[in-house]
């Protein structure tokens, strides 16, 4: 049976590292304190360096706030170390295991299983107590099969994922390349009036050296081709800032549908804000735009990255959509952003739309995020807000 470490993989990481509550989980590790008579159950997923808490049972504040521990002083690292069950019935008297959490929390006796998720081992599902004792044969099967649940759980998840995930790729891509098909104009514009340039300063060029050959050429002619030169140069410098503009909304737009479609390791805020924004501004900008202020703090998120931007393209778009069709507005879609301590906060909110129109959009973005523990949408005066779960390391 494989190990795996949940850093060093892209394609469990960001799905099974929600902080955001999973109730089926949540039932799982109460079921198994209830029946194996402890006081603490959790369900753990190893990193580089700690011990994630994915859903707990019991535990002290101080863990429960904190939402892991050091992965050295972990019993559970035993679990996925040695890929079966791990059990300690004295941990005082036990010298296999570090002590930190025996003397910090009083933890006296362990039972551990081992989580997998596509064949690979990534945690454990255990049982904490703080009495010695030994667990019964039944308990340990018990615990086993409890685990199997754990493990059905979260392929459960990715399946979920995998599945949401096309729908909002395709609708987004669809987005950033018609950008891209809006931003190329400008530039067979400006192509063609380079070309046009050309030949006019050509024809003045080669009929001013005619006459600097001692050949007689028509003022009139020569001050006329002098007048298109000029107005073809105006014309070539209004289309060389048109052009660096262009190339800025591609070098964007190409940025964006690369967050988009190729999934990383990590996803940082600011990479879901702005490239969400950018997305969809080939309808926002009709409207004012969408104000986005400097992001001071930048937390990583738990969601996967296409998942993110694609929710605040959607938004943003929905919300264009709508104010279009109100009469010459141009006040353009204000988006805020706040790093709360256990979630990061993108507000989206214009001017003039209704608490009807706000319940619609919750709607449409929650119809896209069903299941997903890792973000909850609500609703606020004049928008809605998206709350990701954050990812401490």
């Amino acid at each position: 049976m494989k190990i795996s470490n949940l850093n060093n993989n892209d394609n469990l990481f960001p799905r099974l590292l929600a902080e955001a509550e999973d109730r089926e989980l949540k039932n799982i590790v109460e079921k198994a304190a209830k029946d194996l008579g402890t006081p603490i159950a959790m369900v753990n997923l190893m990193l580089d360096h700690i011990q994630f808490f994915r859903a707990h049972y019991g535990l002290p504040e101080d863990l429960k706030i904190a939402g892991s521990t050091n992965k050295d002083v972990s019993f559970c690292q035993f679990v996925v170390n040695k890929g079966n069950i791990f059990e300690v019935n004295d941990a005082e008297n036990d010298n296999r295991i570090p002590k930190h959490l025996v003397r910090e929390y009083g933890i006296k006796s362990y039972l551990g299983m081992p989580i997998r998720a596509r064949h690979e081992i990534i945690g454990s599902l255990c049982v904490i107590d703080t009495v010695p004792r030994k667990f019964t044969p039944e308990e340990q099967e018990n615990l086993l099969k409890l685990s199997e649940i754990v493990n059905k759980r979260f392929e459960q998840i990715l399946i979920e994922r995998e599945n949401s995930r096309p729908s909002l790729i395709e609708r987004n891509a669809t987005y950033a390349i018609e950008e891209l098909r809006n931003a190329i104009k400008p530039l067979s514009e400006g192509v063609n009036n380079g070309f046009s340039f050309l030949k006019t300063i050509s024809s003045f060029v080669k009929l001013s050296e005619h006459q600097l050959n001692g050949n007689t050429v028509s003022s009139s002619s020569l001050r006329s081709l002098l007048n298109a030169a000029k107005k073809s140069l105006v014309e070539l410098e209004n289309d060389l800032y048109n052009l660096d503009a262009a190339a800025g909304d591609i070098s964007d737009s190409v940025k964006a549908l690369d967050n988009l479609l190729i999934e990383s390791e990590a996803t940082y805020l600011n990479e879901v804000a702005e490239s969400g924004r950018e997305l969809s501004r080939h309808l926002t900008k009709d409207i004012g735009g969408v104000f986005l202020p400097d992001i001071e703090t930048n937390p990583r998120l738990s969601i996967a990255k296409s998942t993110g931007i694609a929710l605040v393209s959607n938004c943003l778009l929905h919300m264009a959509i709508i104010l279009s069709e109100k009469s010459n507005y141009s006040d353009g879609i204000k988006m805020n952003i706040s790093d709360l301590e256990h979630e990061a906060c993108i507000s989206i909110q214009a001017s003039g739309f209704t608490k009807s129109n706000s319940r619609n959009l919750l709607k449409t973005l929650n119809s896209l995020t069903i299941n997903n523990p890792s973000i909850e949408i609500v609703e606020i005066p004049d928008g809605v807000e998206l709350r990701f779960s954050i990812l401490r390391k």
